[in-house]
């Protein structure tokens, strides 16, 4: 299991941090770095691993922790660049660098696509709910409505385009929650 650094244990993150700003110098650890492109922009990504968690203090605080992960991401468009560094707790005792930098890509690459999916076919970042669980319920059903959408082959058009015809045809949402 994988686990995104929690911002709550700054101490620990700050020890990670330093140790992972000088490419690991003096810990024992695995990297890999990963660099490609498209659309005009490259993206280069850095990946530092270790095992070495004697260091930390409070291990037992974590169920299974047996490594730190360091993911640092360049991604240059033009003449802008930026560096994003994100921090990772792992209880995967024999995972290679190789492993763990597809499997986070992999965990982005989903959540990405769902986001941009929603955000686009059912503007859910134009939604001013805000009110205590009413956000995350409407995501929820949000998310059940996309799938249901997909899953109707009424018309062979996009999901935006599905979400008109169900307001145009009072009938179609009905057939859709039905089939």
């Amino acid at each position: 299991m994988i686990s995104a650094w929690s911002q709550e244990n700054q101490l620990v993150l700050g020890q990670l941090a330093e140790g992972m700003r000088t490419d690991c110098q003096g810990v024992r650890h695995e990297s890999i770095e990963d660099v490609d492109g498209g659309h005009g922009r490259v993206e280069r990504r850095r990946l530092w691993t270790t095992d070495d968690i004697a260091w930390y203090g409070d291990v037992s605080q974590w169920k299974g922790l047996s490594r730190f992960i360091c993911i640092e991401s360049t991604r240059q468009v033009g003449d802008k660049r930026s560096v994003d560094r994100r921090y990772y707790i792992s209880s995967l005792r024999q995972a290679t660098p190789e492993f763990l930098l597809r499997t986070l890509r992999g965990h982005w690459g989903i959540e990405n696509h769902l986001h941009w999916c929603l955000d686009v076919s059912l503007n859910e970042d134009d939604s001013r709910i805000r009110r205590g669980h009413a956000a995350e319920n409407f995501s929820r059903l949000r998310r059940i409505a996309l799938n249901l959408l997909r899953k109707d082959k009424t018309y062979n058009v996009g999901i935006k385009t599905k979400t008109k015809a169900c307001s145009w045809d009072h009938q179609h949402p009905l057939n859709i929650l039905t089939q």
